[in-house]
């Protein structure tokens, strides 16, 4: 994966393209939020987006509107469509309009990211990546084309990973590499911890599972990780 893949999400509810950014980023991607269709088109941007979450009722030009430009534009983007029509006819009309997926709000989170993952594993896919650095001086996990920033202890955790026996470590040798007490291996903020390096691990490539947890015993590094 050459880079986190950029996601627009095109919403006027401030509270719902908040909360949908965030989910979006919180699993890995790029997301920005725009509150209407012309503030997107009108801004500088770098970066254009692989992906699309447009809400049909935006104000100015229509969420049906902004789909037939995206898809003029760009022929290979992924377009998600989120509105309250849930009538034949308005599905249709979106369809027609260049939306890859329709979704009827309210939309589960759960379902919103099962469906922008699927349209990235369909529109576009990673080239298969066999091997991933873990450079130890510049805290930074590697693959051919990507980079993701690590803390001390999570750089300390993979390399204990790589050098243990099997790649396992019980959740006690994982408390200690990630600075835990040993009371809060049991608790959520190991998995917290475990989580958030699981997700920069995404970004650079590795697929899931990359941290295999397993029952009785603790933890398995599942990807070939070389240290230098």
């Amino acid at each position: 994966m050459a880079a986190q893949l950029t996601v627009f999400v095109v919403e006027d509810h401030d509270l719902l393209r908040e909360a949908t950014v965030h989910m979006l980023q919180e699993s890995g991607f790029h997301a920005i939020g725009w509150e209407g269709a012309e503030a997107m088109l009108s801004a500088p941007v770098s970066v254009y987006p692989k992906l699309y979450i447009v809400d049909v009722n935006l104000p100015g030009a229509s969420g049906l509107e902004l789909a037939k430009q995206l898809r003029h534009a760009q022929p290979g983007a992924g377009i998600v469509m989120v509105t309250a029509r849930s009538e034949i006819p308005d599905r249709v009309e979106g369809y027609r309009s260049g939306a890859d997926v329709y979704l009827v709000k309210p939309v589960e989170p759960e379902e919103l990211l099962a469906v922008v993952r699927s349209l990235q594993a369909r529109l576009f896919p990673v080239q298969a990546v066999n091997e991933w650095w873990l450079e130890r001086a510049s805290l930074t996990v590697k693959s051919s084309g990507a980079e993701s920033q690590l803390t001390h202890p999570e750089v300390s955790l993979l390399a204990a990973l790589v050098q243990a026996p099997e790649h396992t470590l019980t959740r006690e040798e994982v408390a200690l590499h990630l600075n835990l007490t040993l009371e809060d291996r049991h608790k959520a903020s190991m998995n917290v911890r475990l989580s958030q390096l699981r997700r920069k691990l995404r970004t650079v490539g590795v697929s899931e599972p990359s941290i295999k947890s397993l029952r009785n015993r603790g933890l398995l590094l599942c990807f070939k990780l070389i240290l230098r």
